[in-house]
């Protein structure tokens, strides 16, 4: 028996469309949210930026001790699931690849929509992936980029919602199934079935990962509980969430907190050299001077590990020994030296890049 937490990312209220599938699955578990609402939406940023909001949200769930982590997040899941993976020992499931496989199952699916965010329908993700598994299905996809900011706004059975979807849904009326590619999607399921023929399948992705969570967790993995508790983090509590949430569930009263900084910081320094790392990889050169505090340390040893060069600054000309201190005692530092000896360090090792 396992009595850690489940963890759950997604950039706001949508990731509880996954949720409430995996509380119907497994009313025992405990689970741990974080509703990335301070930088909500995903589906306009970068490649990068998902990244790096991925991983601060991962590095959140890790810290309240999770024993799985479930990306919610369409576009988190297209752009950062396969970078995050390579860093994290945690078990880690985003929305794309189960799904993918269970169409490839239902020999009744020749014809696959895709309705997700912008930049996921830019990655091509999800046409990739289920082609993998039956490259003899027909895939159209449409982005829909006003659907998940209406779902934030509550906005999910009006006039508005009803013709938003009917206008992305000219295309794909005679489709076999639809997958609904943004979590934030299955708020509207309703009005896309209004837009199929009667014997379509709308895919729900939060049926298809409860269903993959049970095979990740196992028998040993489970929660020994009698009843499972759920902690919602928010990065932002300024917004629409509890109202939308309570349309979205039948819990009562809500457990919503705000998220804290990374590393105790905003900006911080962790955040850029994990960056730095997933980029550069062996051409990443970081150094840390003199600061209180730990900031930076993990960071730092991200860009060791890639194959960076890292350096610290000594703690004889340090005012304050506690950030390079910090980088040492993770095994972070390929070179301690005086601070005026950093510069030449840094430009003999960039001379060799």
């Amino acid at each position: 028996m396992d009595n850690r937490p489940i963890g759950m990312f997604d950039s706001g209220v949508g990731g509880l469309t996954v949720y409430k599938e995996i509380r119907k699955k497994f009313p025992n578990e405990n689970v741990v949210y974080l509703g990335d609402t301070k930088s909500f939406p995903y589906g306009s940023k970068s490649k990068e930026s998902i990244i790096n909001l991925t991983k601060s949200g991962i590095d959140f769930l890790i810290s309240k001790n999770v024993k799985a982590v479930v990306i919610a997040c369409g576009t988190a899941t297209s752009q950062a699931l396969d970078v995050v993976k390579e860093i994290y020992d945690n078990p880690i499931i985003g929305i794309i690849e189960p799904t993918a496989k269970y169409i490839s199952k239902n020999k009744n699916i020749h014809k696959v929509g895709v309705v997700a965010t912008a930049g996921t329908i830019r990655s091509n993700v999800w046409e990739k992936s289920i082609l993998n598994y039956n490259n003899n299905l027909e895939i159209l996809s449409n982005p829909c980029p006003l659907l998940a900011p209406m779902a934030e706004e509550g906005w999910i059975d009006n006039e508005i919602a009803k013709l938003t979807v009917h206008e992305y849904m000219k295309n794909l009326h005679d489709v076999d199934a639809l997958v609904l590619g943004c979590t934030h999607y299955p708020l509207f399921a309703e009005l896309f079935k209004n837009e199929l023929r009667t014997d379509a399948e709308v895919i729900n992705t939060g049926t298809v990962i409860a269903n993959q969570l049970q095979n990740l967790l196992g028998e040993n993995l489970l929660s020994g509980s009698k009843t499972g508790k759920t902690e919602i983090y928010l990065t932002d509590t300024e917004c629409n969430f509890i109202s939308v949430a309570q349309k979205v569930l039948t819990e009562g009263k809500l457990d919503i907190k705000k998220a804290e900084k990374v590393s105790g910081h905003c900006p911080s320094v962790d955040y850029l050299f994990e960056s730095v790392a997933i980029h550069a990889k062996n051409n990443s050169i970081a150094t840390i001077l003199t600061g209180m505090g730990n900031d930076g340390a993990k960071g730092l040893l991200y860009i060791k590990n890639a194959g960076g060069y890292t350096i610290v600054q000594n703690k004889e000309t340090c005012v304050v020994y506690g950030m390079p201190m910090a980088a040492k005692n993770v095994g972070a530092v390929l070179k301690e030296v005086p601070l005026e000896a950093i510069p030449n360090l840094i430009v003999d090792k960039f001379r060799t890049i």
